[in-house]
Order: C-alpha cells, then sequence, then structure tokens
C-alpha cells in the first residue's frame, strides 16, 4: 500500500467514523435478541457497526485488511471486541461460532472466484438461525459501466444463487440505488447495488 493509499483511506475513515450504523445492520441485528451473542462485522472500517452491536451488548469481531483501523477503536467496549487484521481469504474460526455477521460495502472487493468459499465459510461460521447482512455492487453501478476491473459486481440471479450454494435462506434481497456522495470527497456517484438479509436454516 502507497502513501496515496493510505491518504485515500484514511480520508475515509475520517469521513465515516461518527456514521450511523448501516440500516441493514440494526434491522438484521433485531433478530438476534438473545444474549450472549457473537458477532462478526468484515471490513469494519472506522467501526460504526461494531460499536453499535458492541453497545447492545453483542460481543464482536471486527475484520479488516487495513492496520490503520487501530486508530480508530476510541472508546469501544475492549473487553466485546476482538479486533482482527487479515485478509477475509486467511480467517479461520469455529464452526457454528457467531449469531450474526455483516459486510458493508466490504464484498465486492472479493473477486467472484473466491466469493462463493466465502460465503460457505461464512454460512459454516454462523449457528442454526445465524443472520447474514450485506451488500454487492450490481452490474449497473457506475464503477461497473466505467470499467472498473478491480472490484466485482453481480446481478440479481448471481447473488441468489451465492446464497442457495451457501445454504442460507433469503428473508429480504433487494436492488437498490441512489446519487449519494462518497466518502472520500467526490459530491456524486451513481451507486447501484443488492443488499440482503439470510438466514442459516436449523438442523
Amino acid at each position: 500500500m502507497g502513501f496515496k493509499d493510505n491518504e485515500h483511506d484514511l480520508l475515509y475513515y475520517e469521513n465515516s467514523k461518527d456514521s450511523a450504523p448501516w440500516n441493514l445492520t440494526v434491522r438484521a441485528a433485531q433478530i438476534i435478541t438473545h444474549r450472549p451473542a457473537n458477532a462478526i462485522d468484515l471490513g469494519c472500517g472506522a467501526f460504526p457497526d461494531t460499536r453499535y452491536l458492541i453497545n447492545n451488548g453483542i460481543y464482536t469481531t471486527a475484520v479488516d485488511i487495513n492496520p490503520l483501523v487501530k486508530e480508530y477503536v476510541g472508546d469501544i467496549k475492549c473487553p466485546l471486541l476482538d479486533l482482527v487484521i487479515l485478509p477475509f481469504s486467511e480467517l479461520v474460526f469455529p464452526d457454528a461460532f457467531f449469531d450474526f455477521a455483516t459486510s458493508e460495502y466490504s464484498l465486492h472487493f472479493i473477486p467472484k472466484e473466491e466469493a462463493k468459499n466465502l460465503f460457505l465459510k461464512i454460512s459454516n461460521w454462523l449457528k442454526p438461525k445465524g443472520i447474514f447482512a450485506a451488500n454487492l455492487l450490481s452490474i449497473f453501478d457506475e464503477w461497473n459501466m466505467q470499467g472498473n476491473t478491480n472490484l466485482t459486481f453481480y446481478d440479481g440471479s448471481e447473488v441468489e444463487n451465492l446464497l442457495e450454494i451457501a445454504g442460507l435462506d433469503i428473508l429480504l434481497l433487494q436492488e437498490k440505488a441512489n446519487n449519494d456522495p462518497t466518502l472520500t470527497g467526490r459530491s456524486k456517484r451513481f451507486w447501484d447495488f443488492y443488499e440482503f438479509i439470510a438466514q442459516k436454516p436449523e438442523l
């Protein structure tokens, strides 16, 4: 990672450190009513979702590939936080360990040929009735229309297929679009993405 990458990431973290938690994380986490409960935040960034989960008494494993996120732990209640700095491909957890997994704007960095195995791993990590909430950029997203080859884009059937192969039941799957600004300074872009909540069946 070069200086320009660090500068870009720091700007993103600075602008998102006080953000509200992702609405889908909030919605999905409300399904997990029992305590104690374990969650994993894949691509935690500056911890807006992690902070919400921990403030609601959920032990959270926060994962990010970038060690810069350590600077943003701040006042999070550390006994409920396990911070892991690794790429998703290197993560190892016991089966049936988590009640909840969330990943916002992170899975588009995973090549399609690796996504199937990652979804299977996440499914294995979830307990029966565990919840997985995430989003994936769609083929209609502006970055795909511009020919960006560094990110991964999906159509709806591909998202459904990933969840089906992972053995997860779809509770919510919807396509959304907006012209929100980015968190790194661009005033406006066209976002188009799929977001979902899925559940691991009972044994």
